[in-house]
């Protein structure tokens, strides 16, 4: 919560375990020319560690002495304040460590492996890779204008990343740094998911208001017209079906992975932006922009 400055933690009945603070003193985590007090984050997203000890938050921008030109979701450039990622340990709900990453720190993706951590610096038009053994950033690499969803193979060899500036995916090879893109993927492409055999990627496209189901082996690109602004996704366990959040139309949609069409339409609050799926009770949790996190149950569903 980016406004609040809070990380809030909750059980799976929906009940409220943890706020977390966003504050810290960079100093102590060995960022000696932020000399400050205390300095405020500004949470965006999160992902757990592959062994689930730590969620890995970034953090929008930062606010305190030392920080003089903050970024924004209409900035790009290299020259504005740089984003850090916070480590929270999950059962103490203590930030452990903080990485600084470039200006605009968004979407996060581990890799299968656990070793590497990529995030989307939004105004700075790049990707930080971190190593997770070392917890530092080992490489930053241009991407293009606005990078936003990125998803890494079962190989832990390619990272697939949104450049929402754009049509394209760029394809960033984690063994040389090379990038390549994919194009003609729509206007805006925002989030990604690939299934486990790392044949099919899926993409949110906003501006054009549609999924793209794209066979990597055969580069062929499958259309599912959905409701206005769709952005984050997630794909059931048995890769059957996939659920989108409409941002502009207040909704989410699940999608048939095999006929890719829409076959169910729900209402949510204003501004829907996250969701994701917990397996074992079939609830889906959408969070909405305007501060509401709904759970709702797929009695049809067997993912």
């Amino acid at each position: 919560m980016m406004y609040r400055h809070t990380v809030t933690f909750y059980d799976s009945n929906g009940d409220l375990v943890e706020t977390l603070d966003d504050k810290v003193k960079l100093q102590d985590f060995g960022y000696k020319k932020y000399n400050g007090t205390e300095y405020l984050g500004g949470p965006v997203e999160a992902c757990f560690s592959k062994d689930k000890k730590y969620l890995w938050v970034s953090n929008y921008s930062m606010i305190g002495k030392g920080f003089n030109k903050e970024g924004c979701d209409g900035c790009e450039g290299k020259h504005y304040d740089p984003g850090f990622l916070y480590k929270v340990n999950a059962k103490t709900f203590k930030i452990e460590n903080v990485i600084e990453v470039g200006a605009v720190p968004k979407y996060i993706s581990i890799s299968r492996n656990g070793r590497l951590l990529i995030v989307s610096n939004w105004t700075s038009s790049d990707i930080s890779i971190i190593d997770l053994q070392e917890e530092k950033e080992i490489k930053r690499i241009n991407i293009g204008s606005r990078p936003r969803g990125v998803v890494i193979d079962k190989h832990n060899q390619f990272a697939y990343v949104t450049v929402m500036g754009s049509n394209k995916v760029a394809v960033v090879n984690l063994l040389n740094y090379k990038v390549s893109f994919i194009q003609s993927v729509g206007k805006g492409p925002r989030h990604l998911l690939m299934n486990k055999s790392n044949t099919n990627l899926y993409v949110s496209v906003n501006s054009s208001s549609q999924l793209v189901k794209m066979n990597l082996l055969t580069k062929k690109m499958q259309y599912c017209k959905v409701k206005s602004g769709p952005r984050s996704m997630v794909l059931t366990k048995d890769e059957r079906w996939i659920y989108v959040v409409n941002y502009y139309a207040n909704t989410f949609q699940k999608i048939d992975t095999r006929t890719f069409e829409v076959v169910n339409t729900i209402s949510t609050k204003h501004h829907p932006i996250g969701i994701t799926f917990n397996w074992h009770t079939n609830d889906i949790w959408v969070a909405c922009y305007s501060g509401y996190i709904q759970i709702f149950r797929d009695h049809n569903d067997t993912g």
